[in-house]
């Protein structure tokens, strides 16, 4: 997803998804903390699977900022691109001599 200006279904799934990984990575440490270090299979597989959502947290944070980012960039209407076409029209294409 790149674009200037994205919906509010998508901000939602980012901002959603965000909060959603750094709480998995939390009791991932957590978990981590309290395993015994002779259980080294399940600390590994707990490590590895903190690792990834790690990277996952990192574009999908680099991407909600961006998203932030862009909400206060304002926004020009042009009435050639406008999409409810509401603007008015600047010449009447039948009178155009």
């Amino acid at each position: 997803m790149n674009a200037a200006i994205w919906s509010d279904g998508q901000k939602l799934l980012v901002e959603g998804s965000v909060l959603t990984l750094s709480t998995r990575i939390a009791k991932k440490g957590w978990l981590i903390d309290r395993t015994p270090v002779n259980w080294s299979s399940g600390r590994n597989w707990l490590i590895a699977e903190r690792e990834q959502n790690l990277e996952a947290f990192v574009v999908l944070d680099a991407l909600h900022s961006r998203m932030k980012a862009a909400e206060e960039i304002p926004q020009v209407n042009s009435w050639l691109h406008d999409p409810k076409r509401l603007s008015q029209q600047v010449r009447d294409p039948g009178k155009a001599g």
